[in-house]
């Protein structure tokens, strides 16, 4: 596993905690010392399931896209080897212009999809909770807006560190 597969599954995994956290914590809070009921609780609770939920789904599909781009990038590479014995130098970069291109284009496109699905996914979750299950719209909202929160105070690790 090279660094940046282990910085992503470590980030992600910090986000994942770092949102359970504050969530779990602010339902705590608000139940014990403002003695909010235990319905308001299991809706806070919700509105963070659901931004975790879509964390979890747009970290998926990164990595499909990000594995779809190393497969590319392998078969490319391969090919351009095979072809720098066969052709000139100025047919194998312009055919290696246009396979970036291209190649380039399907990863913007997964990377779309994956945050287009996630935006699907957070509305249809949350109008389930809201409509579906009577659980209170304030809560709710807080416990989202309390989970989002947690990406901003998760960084990836760096280069290097815990090396020696």
């Amino acid at each position: 596993m090279n660094f940046a597969e282990k910085a992503f599954w470590q980030t992600f995994y910090r986000l994942v905690l770092i949102q359970s956290i504050l969530v779990l914590g602010l339902a705590a809070i608000l139940f014990s010392m403002y003695e909010k009921t235990s319905e308001f609780s299991m809706a806070l609770i919700y509105g963070g399931f659901v931004s975790i939920s879509v964390t979890v789904l747009r970290a998926w599909r990164l990595k499909l896209a990000t594995k779809e781009a190393d497969r590319v990038l392998e078969k490319n590479f391969a090919a351009s080897e095979a072809d720098s014995k066969s052709q000139s130098k100025m047919e194998l970069d312009i055919t290696a212009q246009s396979s970036a291109k291209t190649d380039a284009r399907v990863d913007a496109f997964e990377l779309f999809k994956g945050f287009a699905l996630g935006y699907i996914v957070a509305i249809a979750l949350l109008a389930f909770g809201l409509s579906g299950l009577k659980l209170e719209p304030a809560a709710v909202i807080i416990g989202f807006v309390t989970a989002q929160l947690g990406h901003f105070f998760v960084r990836p690790p760096r280069p290097g560190a815990g090396r020696r």
